[in-house]
């Protein structure tokens, strides 16, 4: 898996590839907690997900909780098909707000 992130405004964008399952969920968390803490904003890019498992959507669900806390906000962006199954038949997609591209996640934020 490879994590990137880019600074959009007031809005932090975390592109992640690869595959977020029980053998990379380690590495995404310890990316993804100090930003959760520290932005505001932050909209993930899954344009090259591959495959989520249910591990993976257990650490979303965490990043959500803590931007939450946060009073911040979290949007997905660019979901493959595949990802966007395992979202809308987990029911993620009526928790965490999901947008068909970057620039459409960001400007709603």
């Amino acid at each position: 898996m490879k994590i990137e992130t880019q600074k959009n405004g007031p809005v932090m964008i975390v592109s992640v590839s690869g595959r977020l399952d029980t053998h990379t969920t380690g590495q995404f968390d310890e990316a993804m907690t100090p930003l959760a803490e520290a932005e505001k904003h932050l909209v993930i890019d899954f344009s090259n997900l591959e495959y989520i498992s249910s591990a993976g959507l257990r650490s979303i669900l965490m990043v959500a909780k803590k931007v939450k806390e946060n009073q911040g906000s979290l949007a997905l962006a660019s979901l493959t098909q595949m990802v966007k199954d395992v979202f809308e038949m987990s029911g993620f997609g009526a928790i965490i707000r999901i947008y068909p591209d970057c620039p459409s996640a960001c400007a709603d934020i």
